[in-house]
């Protein structure tokens, strides 16, 4: 036996000794540091999470200045077995072969982490989800555990070369784009077993005498070896063993939604990290403000179970998406918590594309910050050239610095690799303001229309189809959009379209397409 100390989590909070001693710590914010830690994967916390859970409500040198102190208390609490606790710069850990989760007390129904009380709303919200989440499992039976979803490339080419050489880009462009929802793990050949993983997916390259070269990717669940998704895509040039075409990396990018869907709808009770993100991207792009709020919560929600940059980066962006509709009126309180959720999620991954992606809208969009919105975004688009979502933040961030024409051909590319995904609708709004500012009205209005008929409860292309119909002179059209808003925006009026410079039509404004005479006549 290696462990030297029990740790008993359900019922009143108790670390033991093998003889017995209690070595529990005094402070309540000692024992739920400790609490905390025992419960990550691999018993390893980022002391800046720690800090914001347990000194939510103080400045970053004072709780890193408390954060410092309790280790010590805890330290002393522990002896003569304190060396357990290892700190350094970035992260506290404990070393998990040296202690036993005693979880016998969930069996007889005792509370997890009964009689702690810390006094910070973020513990507490912690907490709230932690004691739900193990509910759940011990009413379906299963064992609480952080450990994530996780899926498995599989290169199943012919030897060929330039089948295995198409197939390790295709593969790489795929691990990139995955790995910002679940843990992948790359083979060039079938393994032995297969065991740790929920999903696979297999790339097949395989050439037809007298044509190109074609690529066949599937989707399967462990489990049961049922496919739940495969798409074929002929036709490949081999220029596509230097660069990949837009059709590989739209077809990349359709099977991360699809691996979105399965992690989602079929781990909808155990809510585990993947599939609390995956639901949470959803909500998040219907700009809807409650259902923003939720996604904020769900993400917050999977950090807890499984602290990647990632989480905190969408966390950020919601927080771009609420200061640039209103949502709340504390703006300076949005800055502030989306400077602190960028600041974290680049320090835990600041080389993943939609950490940089989701950064840069917020330093160009809320912070005004164009230089670093700027090299933000192109390190995104250098990071994962096969996220739309970063050549998003590519686009929003040169239209700042007025350089149109780069802007339009970034979102351009950005709608051309969403093609088939749920995610066409945004990009394609993206590019009707990109090329609304080229001069471009008839494609404006085109990639309006196409973002509305794909998701018809999506105000911003109404807002701005409105005055591009309007300064056409089709006041028809106008009037058809304009009612389909009036009847999705609660507090939506003509006035604040053409007076109120809050309401999120800058770039209309700014275009000088905003025409008020024609516009108001769409309401006489």
């Amino acid at each position: 036996m290696s462990y030297v100390l029990k740790v008993k989590l359900h019922g009143r909070f108790r670390v033991l000794d093998l003889d017995g001693r209690e070595l529990t710590p005094k402070s309540s914010k000692g024992q739920g540091l400790l609490a905390l830690i025992l419960t990550a994967p691999d018993m390893v916390r980022g002391r800046s999470w720690l800090q914001n859970r347990l000194w939510s409500d103080r400045g970053q040198e004072q709780s890193a200045r408390s954060l410092r102190q309790e280790v010590l208390q805890i330290k002393k609490a522990l002896e003569p077995h304190s060396n357990v606790v290892v700190a350094d710069r970035k992260t506290i850990r404990i070393e998990s072969k040296s202690i036993e989760l005693d979880e016998t007390g969930r069996n007889v129904g005792a509370q997890f982490l009964e009689g702690i009380d810390v006094k910070d709303h973020e513990f507490n919200s912690w907490l709230k989800f932690e004691r739900n989440r193990r509910k759940i499992a011990i009413a379906n039976g299963v064992l609480v555990s952080p450990q994530t979803q996780s899926l498995a490339l599989i290169g199943l080419s012919t030897p060929s070369a330039s089948c295995k050489v198409l197939e390790s880009q295709v593969m790489e462009h795929a691990r990139k784009s995955l790995n910002d929802l679940c843990e992948v793990q790359v083979f060039r050949q079938l393994p032995k077993s297969l065991a740790a993983f929920s999903f696979m997916a297999g790339f097949q390259v395989f050439e037809v005498p007298g044509q190109n070269l074609s690529v066949r990717i599937t989707l399967e669940r462990v489990s049961d070896a049922a496919t739940v998704w495969s798409e074929t895509l002929k036709g490949i040039s081999l220029d596509g063993l230097f660069e990949l075409d837009i059709a590989c990396l739209q077809l990349i990018n359709r099977l991360f939604e699809k691996a979105c869907d399965v992690f989602m709808h079929e781990n909808s009770t155990s809510r585990t990290p993947n599939a609390l993100a995956a639901l949470a991207i959803f909500k998040t792009f219907t700009i809807e403000s409650a259902r923003l709020s939720e996604a904020d919560c769900l993400f917050a929600q999977a950090f807890d179970l499984d602290p990647r940059g990632s989480f905190l980066a969408w966390r950020a962006q919601i927080r771009t998406i609420q200061f640039v509709e209103r949502f709340s009126q504390d703006l300076q309180g949005l800055s502030q918590e989306g400077e602190r959720l960028c600041a974290e999620a680049l320090r835990l991954d600041a080389t993943n594309s939609n950490v940089l992606a989701a950064t840069a809208n917020f330093r160009t969009i809320v912070q005004r910050n164009v230089a670093a919105g700027l090299e933000l975004a192109r390190l995104a688009v250098r990071a994962n050239n096969a996220n739309p979502l970063a050549w998003w933040a590519l686009s929003n961030a040169v239209q700042y610095t007025g350089d149109e024409r780069q802007a339009y051909l970034s979102a351009v590319r950005a709608s051309q690799l969403t093609v088939g995904t749920k995610l066409e609708f945004w990009t394609a709004f993206q590019r009707s303001l990109a090329a609304m500012l080229t001069g471009k009205e008839d494609e404006a209005r085109a990639f309006g229309e196409k973002s509305s008929a794909l998701s018809p409860d999506f105000k911003p292309p109404l807002r701005h189809l409105t005055a591009l119909y309007a300064s056409k002179g089709d006041f028809d059209s106008g009037s058809r959009v304009l009612s389909a808003l009036t009847e999705r925006e609660a507090d939506f009026s003509v006035e604040r379209l053409i007076h109120d410079p809050d309401y999120p039509v800058r770039l209309m404004r700014s275009s000088g397409l905003l025409d008020p005479e024609k516009v108001q006549k769409l309401q006489d």
